[in-house]
């Protein structure tokens, strides 16, 4: 095809033989456009190629030459083209953008004449694929503007990048914050608040104002999300920093609980620890039951041998009288958890239940004791058998419990993250013994009057420690969840004993927290604008926008206020052609703007100010204002 006329060509094309037949013969068609000169046709050929063939091995030659033939189409450096959804849900955010837009439009175009004023042509973010290139392509060949702003969504700037980037024309949005855009096309620029900018923000401001040394991190697995964690981390954590981040955990931002990673990240698994305590509770039922048998048993059995000392039959016995007494606790921990308590009732209660056998109330035998001034500590074989008798009881039952010597105050409640066979990521838990309180039990069955032993019974039992509050000791929790999120966050945190400090990042910030102070007061964030700044620029702006629109606006109207300034000076600059705006555009440095200090880095990402934000029980405040990077 090479060595090929551009008739014959255009006459296998016209055939549909095969689609890379097609396509070769497509490429030599523009080659031999461009060796005649004639731009006119190179330029139809280029365009339908571009479209048909984005996968193409040809793609980045005929897309270069193309930006360099389009190079000489006069534009309208006074009309400029905007993408952003006109219709659906996100229909109302637009207006939040027009409003920025049109302030500082009408600022610029007041008093000038209709052919030097600066016009916008909307175009409808949610337009099907082929619609919205079309659209594009007609604004851009038709309507000749000299650049587009928008869109909305970071999605459709990879749609429409590839399509602008092939007529030199430059793609500016206030909003469109997905990391990692900008360096994907020197043809793309934003200037909303960047994951990189806001995180290093943050990270300096803890490190250069507060203590916080130790964090954890809970972040949302979305490529915003992780890309927050990475900066903050690598800001926090660097050469310079000196922080750490001991644990680190994702959540389903769909889903509206987060107590797995809470629990990860040190906080108390109530239910578990419930369970532990159900457990523990049926163990000290099952043991009472099964040794109150043997001990009824044991006692029978000594009755069918020998005769009480005493007892003489008689026709009104009722039976035994049995002086069960208050189990002796040695140890600060088996009162604390009422150990003692539990196993005296449960033995009680059991023994009573048998025929033959009467115990006394536990009233009776506390009265006793306090009678002569002693407590179940005090027990020894002498008082005990004294308290027998004093209650006139045939058989006395008597235990103690002995805590074990301990080197931990608390149990470890901290899961583990395991990968298994198969490479799945599971937690679990690994209690060993130092997690619990050990005890040994001596439970011993005599006579009070000849003080014969019937029975002796040794037995261990053991109970799950208090958890430790904190148990990684951290300072604070990075959480960069959006603001209905951090709502839920801040309630569980403190559901599952873990309220500790939180930072969160701009998606924290929004009016939806002022309907909630009670929940997420405390939290500390970042935020790109703020009207209770008193810098002259951001009251003027507040006075004009709320004259205008009888509102308040927000970060978004704020940004693209600042942006379409920024492109009404590139614009009144005389400048003739696309890749001159965009060179002028790439250059800003400085611009000092509503929200801010502004400039772009070399890749057309945004540098600005933060304000450092905390969350009071009545309103939020500015704690200072940080430059990111």
């Amino acid at each position: 095809m090479k060595n090929m006329t551009a008739d014959s060509l255009k006459q296998i094309y016209r055939k549909s033989l095969h689609s890379i037949i097609q396509e070769y013969a497509l490429y030599f068609i523009c080659m031999a456009d461009l060796k005649e000169g004639n731009v006119t046709d190179f330029v139809v050929h280029a365009k339908a190629f571009l479209m048909e063939y984005r996968d193409s091995v040809f793609y980045e030659e005929i897309s270069t030459r193309f930006r360099q033939a389009m190079r000489y189409k006069p534009v309208n450096r006074h009309k400029i083209a905007a993408i952003f959804p006109l219709t659906g849900n996100a229909a109302g955010i637009t207006q939040i953008v027009k409003n920025g837009f049109d302030l500082a439009l009408t600022e610029y175009n007041s008093g000038l004449p209709e052919e030097e004023r600066i016009s916008v042509i909307y175009i409808d973010e949610n337009l099907p694929d082929r619609e919205l290139d079309n659209s594009i392509i007609n604004a851009i060949e038709n309507e000749n503007v000299i650049t587009f702003v928008g869109p909305l969504y970071s999605r459709t700037v990879r749609r429409v990048v590839p399509v602008l980037s092939s007529y030199n024309v430059a793609l500016f949005s206030p909003t469109a914050a997905q990391p990692g855009l900008p360096e994907e096309s020197e043809y793309f620029f934003r200037n909303c608040g960047t994951a990189k900018g806001q995180s290093y923000a943050m990270a300096r401001y803890i490190l250069e104002d507060t203590e916080i040394r130790t964090m954890g991190a809970i972040y949302p697995d979305n490529s915003l999300g992780e890309a927050m964690t990475r900066y903050f981390e690598e800001k926090f954590t660097g050469r310079r920093g000196g922080g750490e981040i001991k644990r680190k955990v994702s959540y389903d931002p769909e889903k509206p609980d987060i107590k797995d990673q809470i629990i990860y990240m040190g906080g108390i698994d109530a239910m578990l620890l419930k369970s532990k305590r159900a457990e523990e509770n049926r163990a000290i039922s099952n043991l009472m039951e099964r040794y109150a048998q043997r001990i009824v048993e044991r006692i029978n059995a000594y009755m069918n041998l020998y005769r009480m000392p005493g007892n003489i039959e008689r026709e009104d016995d009722l039976g035994l009288n049995v002086a069960l007494l208050h189990f002796s606790p040695s140890g600060e921990n088996i009162e604390r958890y009422e150990v003692d308590l539990e196993m005296t009732r449960r033995l009680s209660f059991a023994v009573a239940r048998n025929e033959g056998v009467r115990v006394h109330r536990q009233v009776v035998t506390n009265k006793a004791m306090e009678n002569i001034g002693v407590v179940p500590a005090d027990l020894d074989r002498e008082i005990a058998l004294m308290i027998a008798h004093r209650t006139g009881s045939d058989i006395l039952i008597w235990g103690r419990i002995a805590e074990e010597e301990s080197n931990t105050l608390n149990a470890n409640f901290l899961p583990e993250a395991v990968i298994d066979e198969w490479g799945n990521t599971k937690t679990g838990y690994n209690f060993t013994d130092d997690d619990y309180h050990n005890y040994s039990v001596t439970i011993t069955v005599m006579t009070a009057a000849d003080e014969e032993i019937i029975d002796e019974i040794y037995f261990n039992y053991r109970k799950i420690k208090e958890p430790r509050i904190n148990p990684l000791e951290l300072d604070a929790l990075y959480i960069p969840a959006e603001d209905k999120k951090m709502v839920l966050v801040k309630d569980q945190l403190k559901f599952y004993d873990l309220a500790l400090p939180v930072i969160g990042s701009t998606i924290s910030s929004g009016s939806y927290l002022s309907t909630f102070r009670d929940s997420v007061s405390g939290l500390i964030y970042p935020s790109e604008f703020h009207i209770g700044d008193q810098n002259e620029t951001v009251q003027v702006f507040l006075e004009k926008f709320r004259e205008k629109y009888a509102s308040t606006p927000n970060v978004i109207a704020a940004n693209s206020y600042d942006l379409m300034s920024i492109v009404i000076s590139i614009i009144d600059r005389r400048i003739e052609s696309r890749e001159s705006f965009k060179d002028i555009l790439k250059g800003v440095r400085r611009y000092e703007g509503v929200t801010g200090m502004f400039s772009f880095d070399r890749y057309g990402d945004s540098i600005k100010n933060y304000y450092i934000m905390q969350m009071g029980e009545e309103e939020e405040y500015i704690i200072k204002k940080v430059r990111g990077e």
